[in-house]
């Protein structure tokens, strides 16, 4: 039996024979539902009584119904539901695909999105502006958005024009630097000429010197999926390989996303020897395999 007709004959039984039966707590539309169901069956009246019986009850999410015999509304409020947010659209997207699933399966309730939404709330407020799991950061990786999104700091740059000046984000590093404490600030500088043409480099600060990466070009693109894995385990190899030397890691770094952009699937099939060959060629920045 599904959790909106074990409320209704939880409800018969409050309006006709005054047992207290707990109710549970249910969406807006499947209390609809509910109320359509029991003027189907002509016990709209029992369920308006039963209803009455529950009216102090607490964080059952009961609208405005209508019985046939006027408008019930219960003493509660519906449960408030805070919509947080992901940090861009895709995920935002998939957020509300997993509510409204949620909201129109046959046998749930709004516990699970009231979890959902507490996660998420508290998984913001700990990345927002006072940022407390900073102070476990060493290397800080990521791009414009997430700086913008997670951390408060916005370049002075416009990367979905083209725009990866170095210089605007010198500000920014010194800033997150300074804030929280990194021993290094990372942030990875696409340009998207095509779906198939990007342009890539990379940019790093250790508090002291500011490096900028080569740009390479890669044309045609296989596969992106990968690129930013590929990215920070490139720079994690390459500080611990290189003994803390950013620039030579940085330019590993690089070499190894460029590389994955080649390559089919989430995996860097590649070895080490053929990510610093390409690291450490020519100045053209030309990937090809």
């Amino acid at each position: 039996m599904d959790i909106v007709k074990r409320n209704l004959f939880a409800l018969i039984r409050s309006g006709a024979l005054g047992e207290y039966t707990r109710l549970e707590p249910m969406t807006p539309c499947k209390w609809r539902k509910l109320g359509d169901m029991a003027l189907s069956r002509g016990v709209a009246s029992t369920v308006s009584l039963g209803l009455r019986h529950h009216q102090y009850d607490q964080g059952l999410g009961i609208p405005s119904l209508q019985l046939g015999d006027g408008e019930v509304t219960s003493a509660q409020t519906a449960i408030p539901m805070r919509q947080a947010s992901m940090a861009n659209l895709w995920l935002n997207h998939q957020l509300k695909r997993i509510r409204n699933t949620e909201r129109h399966a046959i046998d749930t309730s709004v516990d699970p999105l009231q979890i959902l939404d507490i996660l998420l709330s508290s998984i913001t407020a700990m990345m927002g502006q006072d940022a407390s799991l900073m102070q476990y950061v060493d290397v800080c990786i990521g791009n414009e958005e997430d700086a913008k999104l997670c951390l408060g700091f916005t370049p002075d740059a416009d990367v979905e024009k083209g725009q990866t000046d170095a210089h605007g984000y010198y500000g920014i590093f010194k800033g997150m630097m300074q804030e929280f404490g990194f021993k290094y600030v990372v942030s990875t500088l696409r340009e998207s000429k095509s779906a198939s043409h990007n342009g890539w480099k990379a940019l790093s600060y250790d508090g002291q010197q500011f490096y900028e990466s080569k740009h390479y070009d890669i044309l045609p693109i296989i596969d992106r999926v990968g690129g930013g894995d590929s990215f920070s385990g490139g720079l994690i190899h390459g500080l611990i390989a290189y003994d803390g030397d950013q620039a030579r890691a940085l330019e590993f770094a690089v070499a190894a996303s460029a590389l994955k952009h080649t390559i089919p699937g989430d995996f860097n099939m590649v070895s080490r020897e053929e990510v610093e060959n390409l690291a450490g060629g020519d100045a053209s920045g030309r990937v090809q395999r």
